[in-house]
């Protein structure tokens, strides 16, 4: 049987090469800024607030010229903050090329 989970959410983050710059404070680029705000205000502080747990699930899909799963079905837990601070590093997936949108 299932586990039951009270929430899903599924994230769009933009890793076109416009991620690359580096325009955003505290950030060294935009990709860090996305990667440190998910794992900070989207997980961390929910976590530390009582407002989601292992419950809640979390996907994400980056864009650029295509849609690429990175991450599926993952509990809001500190392992989930590790792995989003992990991305900042470039190491699972790097800024570049177009994006896919339409004007």
């Amino acid at each position: 049987s299932k586990a039951k989970y009270g929430s899903h959410s599924v994230l769009v983050v933009d890793m076109s090469g416009s991620m690359r710059r580096d325009d955003v404070n505290g950030a060294r680029c935009r990709s860090d800024g996305v990667w440190t705000a998910l794992a900070r205000d989207y997980v961390k502080a929910p976590l530390e607030r009582g407002e989601r747990g292992g419950n809640d699930l979390i996907s994400i899909v980056v864009m650029r010229d295509t849609a690429t799963v990175v991450m599926k079905y993952e509990p809001t837990t500190l392992i989930l903050y590790n792995k989003l601070v992990q991305m900042r590093e470039w190491k699972t997936i790097r800024p570049g090329g177009p994006g896919n949108y339409v004007p």
